[in-house]
């Protein structure tokens, strides 16, 4: 069913690209958990949530992009994830190990 304005619009441009990617990280495609995730990363405030539930799209692209040795992105990600607002970013395993494989 197509769903008009922008619940629907949003829908379509973040809320459905979002459920390939996961299935992708229960399969361990770690690429193409990295290739869906990428381009949409910047806009998952418009799904809504907190930080803390946008986190988790995040660190599932971090972890990704770790396993899949895309260590030109890690820099970027690390940077996205500061600038957004999370707490503790330097200090939580995940993303320490991001900022290990990029130094």
């Amino acid at each position: 069913r197509n769903v008009p304005g922008v619940l629907g619009n949003t829908t379509r441009a973040i809320g459905v690209p979002l459920v390939e990617p996961m299935a992708a990280h229960r399969k361990r495609e770690y690429n193409r958990v990295v290739e869906l995730l990428w381009p949409i990363r910047r806009n998952l405030a418009q799904v809504g949530g907190s930080h803390a539930q946008r986190d988790i799209f995040f660190q599932m692209l971090v972890y990704a992009a770790i396993r899949a040795a895309h260590s030109a992105e890690l820099g970027i990600l690390l940077e996205d994830v500061t600038s957004i607002g999370f707490d503790g970013v330097a200090d939580r395993t995940l993303y320490r190990e991001a900022y290990a494989a990029i130094n």
